[in-house]
């Protein structure tokens, strides 16, 4: 390859590059009128602008330069790196991810029939505001389908799991903050108990020392994110833990688009790829 910036690139070369640059930025809107109208373009135009589909663009416009400029080593580092972001930021992609993690589960998409002696809320879905109270994150859905199973009568009782979130052990554990955000919402205090562990391992091992201390004949549910429900139930089969999986928060149901309109790299399916990727890593270290 050759790094020769002062040289005219060959007019073959230059129209190429001319070709790619006006089919990415005016061909992907033109493409979106086309096939949706003007809400298309102004999506387009407005994943441009974003922070991922900035960097995204700047990044474009590097690799273009340097293949104008005949700075073809440099043009391949951009090239690389855009493939990079145009996976862990491909909506379609994310989606498949999580689809895959989830699909174990899918059949659970509905709670099982019957009522729950006592449903188990794997912790995580919450954090300190900015006036010190609990919120819900973006997986807050977990404590909903919680109090919605305890207020509908399926459930007697609410047990909910986790620990001081990393780096602040000074705040309430997500234990305590689920706690908090229940009652609020009408559970009692009598109905609601707590265990705390640092990582699932831990709270599993937790929850199968807490069924032990029943008599044997009590049914329990567990609610957690689908695509990390298939790694819960299988540390509690290790630890011979009986428990019906109440998954909820499906990401691989219906996100994303293939296609054109598809390649913008967004930050929505970064975090949906994070998610994806923190529980393919968490299953490989047993975590």
């Amino acid at each position: 390859m050759n790094d020769h910036a002062n040289e005219t690139p060959p007019a073959r070369r230059r129209w190429w590059v001319l070709l790619v640059a006006a089919g990415l930025w005016l061909g992907l809107p033109g493409w979106g009128w086309a096939q949706h109208g003007w809400q298309a373009v102004e999506k387009t135009l407005t994943a441009f602008a974003m922070p991922v589909g900035l960097i995204w663009n700047l990044a474009t416009a590097g690799c273009l330069f340097a293949l104008w400029s005949r700075r073809d080593r440099l043009a391949l580092h951009y090239f690389m790196f855009l493939v990079l972001i145009g996976f862990v930021g491909n909506g379609w992609i994310a989606g498949q991810l999580n689809r895959w993690l989830e699909r174990p589960v899918a059949k659970y998409v509905r709670p099982p029939v019957g009522a729950f002696d006592t449903v188990v809320l794997l912790g995580g879905s919450t954090k300190l505001g900015p006036a010190g109270e609990p919120e819900l994150i973006w997986d807050g859905q977990r404590l909903l389908l919680a109090a919605q199973l305890y207020h509908s009568g399926r459930a007697q009782r609410i047990l909910v799991t986790g620990g001081n979130p990393v780096f602040t052990e000074l705040e309430p554990s997500h234990a305590a903050q689920a706690r908090g955000l229940l009652e609020s919402i009408g559970v009692p205090a009598a109905a609601i108990e707590s265990l705390e562990g640092s990582n699932t391992r831990e709270e599993i091992a937790l929850l199968k020392s807490r069924l032990d201390a029943t008599d044997g004949n009590e049914r329990w549910g567990m609610i957690t994110n689908a695509g990390h429900m298939p790694r819960a139930l299988r540390l509690a089969e290790r630890a011979g833990l009986q428990i019906d999986p109440l998954p909820i928060v499906f990401l691989g149901q219906g996100e994303g688009t293939f296609g054109l309109l598809g390649i913008v790299p967004t930050a929505h399916a970064v975090h949906q790829t994070t998610v994806a990727a923190y529980e393919i890593l968490a299953g490989m270290v047993g975590q």
